[in-house]
């Protein structure tokens, strides 16, 4: 995969987040432009992309399991130029007249009587032939048995016309054997994602704007590599660059009734393999006196904080005296 691909898988998490504060299905389904074309505009605006990265992004995505991929539907497209502004005709089997007529063929079901639709037509109503009287329910009165076609340049009759497309955008003309049918699909967030975010959906997304305004590129649910070659995921990663080189500062929000050791260690095992600049555990609504200990033996920053508002504002204060700290170790 390449640098660029990767930097903006970096943001896959921070994506699916927004899908999921915004929409609880967390469904990303497909639509059609002015000229027929799929486009995924969420995928496409979010991560300010073209039309066709978008899709390779999703398909990206869905690999690392993160969103599910279904089908959805088929799209027509013309095999020079891949536009999906098409539209079809259809000709005469014999001398590929486009000048056809259809005819339908009716059954009048109280006397039997069956003819072209245009025996039938009299002052724009249904009359039967037959007998004279007047159809009007389609289920009750009569039904279509079938249809002929009949070509008014050479006068022959058939069945069924032949199927030609034209390219609106290029001019081509083609038939199903050449066409282009492509599969669409729709993307559905896993079940995978959506219990590792549950309720702290709405929490990272305000912590992450916090880092961001604080001038860190921030990504929820980012993983980094440890020594182990274990790829670890932590709630948000806030990144700064110093001196060409990308400092980390892993932040997890423990949601619960109490943050014990448990937390904590859980945290550090994290952290110590990956080794990021600082490792941050943010505690709501309370951290246990047994956690602070482990935290300070660790050292591991706490945040303790009782709501999520007071949260961001202990967060903003933490990640001004790591701007400092960086400051001061690149002079």
């Amino acid at each position: 995969m390449s640098k660029p691909k990767d930097a903006l898988l970096r943001k896959a998490y921070d994506f699916l987040a927004e899908m999921l504060s915004k929409k609880g299905s967390g469904r990303i389904v497909p639509s059609l432009d002015n000229e027929f074309n799929i486009r995924f505009r969420e995928v496409e605006e979010f991560f300010g992309v073209d039309s066709e990265t978008a899709v390779e992004l999703l398909d990206d995505i869905a690999s690392m399991e993160l969103l599910v991929k279904e089908f959805y539907d088929k799209i027509l497209l013309c095999p020079s130029c891949n536009s999906g502004c098409v539209r079809t005709r259809y000709l005469c089997p014999y001398c590929g007249s486009r000048s056809i007529v259809k005819h339908r063929i009716i059954e009048h079901f109280k006397c039997g009587t069956i003819d072209n639709e245009e025996s039938f037509r009299r002052n724009g109503e249904l009359v039967c032939p037959g007998c004279n009287v007047k159809l009007e329910d389609a289920s009750q009165d009569y039904r279509v048995v079938g249809v002929w076609c009949e070509c008014r340049s050479c006068g022959r009759s058939f069945d069924n016309p032949v199927v030609e497309h034209e390219c609106v955008k290029c001019g081509s003309h083609f038939t199903f054997k050449d066409a282009v049918y492509r599969d669409v699909f729709v993307y559905s967030i896993s079940d995978k994602v959506k219990k590792e975010l549950k309720r702290k959906v709405g929490d990272l997304i305000r912590l992450k704007l916090v880092a961001e305004e604080m001038g860190f590129e921030a990504h929820i649910k980012m993983s980094l590599q440890g020594a182990t070659g274990i790829l670890h995921s932590f709630d948000l990663v806030a990144i700064k660059v110093v001196d060409s080189e990308e400092k980390f500062i892993a932040i997890d929000l423990v949601l619960a009734d109490e943050v014990d050791e448990r937390h904590v260690a859980a945290v550090f095992t994290k952290a110590y393999d990956t080794k990021p600049f600082k490792s941050i555990i943010i505690g709501v609504p309370k951290v246990s006196s047994e956690a602070k200990r482990l935290v300070e033996f660790y050292g591991i920053t706490l945040i303790e904080a009782p709501n999520i508002d007071e949260a961001e504002e202990k967060l903003k204060s933490k990640l001004k005296a790591v701007l400092e700290e960086l400051k001061s170790k690149s002079a």
